[in-house]
This record gives structure tokens, sequence and C-alpha cells, in this order.
């Protein structure tokens, strides 16, 4: 995000595939750190199986609730704090 607050305000890069392929390697960070995620609640040697169900349920909601977050506050910035861009 700060990267591209920055370079909405410099423009430090505008080649458009540059902005693209960053775009996609965050996307596959997020959804790395999902599947990580999710993968170290499903194996965990630790927890029962209602265990299991309930902490996938829990990061289902947060990971819903982070989404509609980021969504909100996306259309906030692109409202009101760039709308004279």
């Amino acid at each position: 995000m700060v990267l591209w607050s920055i370079n909405l305000e410099f423009k430090v890069i505008t080649f458009l595939p540059a902005l693209m392929i960053l775009m996609a390697f965050v996307g596959l960070l997020g959804g790395a750190c999902y599947v990580n995620v999710m993968y170290k609640i499903m194996n965990s040697h630790e927890l029962s199986s209602s265990y299991k169900e309930l902490a996938t349920s829990i990061a289902f909601i947060f990971n819903d609730v982070g989404v509609l977050s980021a969504s909100l506050l996306s259309v906030y910035i692109s409202a009101y704090m760039y709308a004279e861009i």
C-alpha cells in the first residue's frame, strides 16, 4: 500500500506491466499466507478435530472481514482522499 501511495504521488513507476507484475506478486504473497495458515490449522497435532473446525471457521470469518475492510477503505480513499487527482 505504501508503494502504491508513493507511486500515486510521485509517479515513480509508470510502466503498466511492471505495476501489474507487482500487483500479482502481492496477490501471490497473500494467497501463500492464506494457504499456509489453513495448512497449519488442518495439520496441527495439538488440536482435536472439533477445534480444527472452529479454528478454520474463525480464520474464514477474519479473512472475510479483512477483505471487506480493505474494500471499504479503498472506496473511501478513492472517493475522498484522491478525488482532486
